[in-house]
């Protein structure tokens, strides 16, 4: 099964023009290519401090370095932006420095905007809404969070057999109302959905397989830009590493040299993570 989210090596390919050309023992090979697509994942996720695969920071530091705001508290600002809701089964914490020792929120507190601390969950801002009179502390703060990613389970005590075109999951709250999603090494296309189901789907698009999948599978999806930007990273570090083993057709380079391919492609992935930089910090870009 792929590791990759953004894109995957078939995905690749097919900006080559050449669905068959990664194998088990090409050069590269499948796994060398799955391994320049993480790369690209995190340095998208870098740029854009932000993820669109479900990732964990653990103990994050916080100075207090905010002045109280009433009705909401200290607000503290975390390093990523669409932030999980916090949950001990997950391991998320909230450590709060009492002195000698750190005391975890999330475990002993209550959540809620009333209450002792409160989450924006899509800006990535905590507040703290006790410790009135407390003054600059360094490492106040430490938090275990996850962030990022647009993931459900299926939902089916049966599974999904290879041909079904109505799925069940948890939930399809912020899918898009028809795109496609990918379930292990499957890619599905759906035209509508419920507040629990993905219906029209068209099963093994985009060249894969229809395959079965079991209850609580993860069902994914990612926005064209991040996949675009993956692919094209992605592929131009495969023509710029191993271009002497590649074969490109003429129909897509059209008498350019591959290093204007390479330029390109780089240009084109850059452009879209720098916009995707932008639409987190409000216009501004670090």
């Amino acid at each position: 099964m792929s590791r990759n989210t953004y894109s995957t090596y078939l995905k690749v390919a097919a900006l080559f023009q050449k669905p068959n050309v990664f194998t088990s023992t090409s050069n590269p090979s499948i796994e060398e290519v799955e391994n320049i697509i993480e790369r690209a994942e995190d340095f998208i996720d870098f740029k854009t401090r932000n993820s669109w695969k479900e990732r964990q920071v653990t103990d994050e530091y916080h100075d207090l370095n905010a002045n109280y705001i009433p009705y909401n508290g200290y607000p503290f600002f975390l390093g990523h932006s669409n932030i999980k809701s916090f949950s001990s089964t997950e391991g998320d914490k909230i450590e709060v420095w009492q002195g000698d020792t750190y005391l975890d929120y999330v475990a002993s507190k209550t959540e809620g905007r009333g209450h002792d601390y409160w989450l924006n969950n899509r800006e990535g801002i905590l507040y703290l809404r006790e410790g009135i009179g407390w003054t600059i502390l360094s490492n106040l703060l430490k938090v275990t969070y996850r962030y990022g990613g647009l993931n459900t389970k299926i939902n089916d005590t049966d599974g999904i057999t290879n041909s079904d075109t109505t799925i069940t999951v948890d939930s399809t709250a912020g899918f898009p109302l028809s795109s496609w999603i990918r379930i292990e090494d499957e890619e599905i296309s759906y035209t509508g959905k419920t507040n629990t189901t993905f219906t029209g789907c068209t099963r093994a698009i985009n060249e894969t397989t229809a395959a079965t999948h079991a209850d609580n599978s993860v069902v994914l999806t990612v926005q064209a830009d991040i996949e675009e930007a993956a692919t094209k990273l992605a592929a131009a570090e495969v023509l710029g590493s191993y271009r002497q083993t590649m074969i490109i057709p003429d129909d897509i380079n059209a008498g350019k040299p591959i290093s204007d391919m390479i330029n390109d492609w780089r240009t084109q992935a850059e452009n879209i993570i720098y916009h995707r930089s932008e639409m987190r910090l409000g216009g501004k870009k670090d």
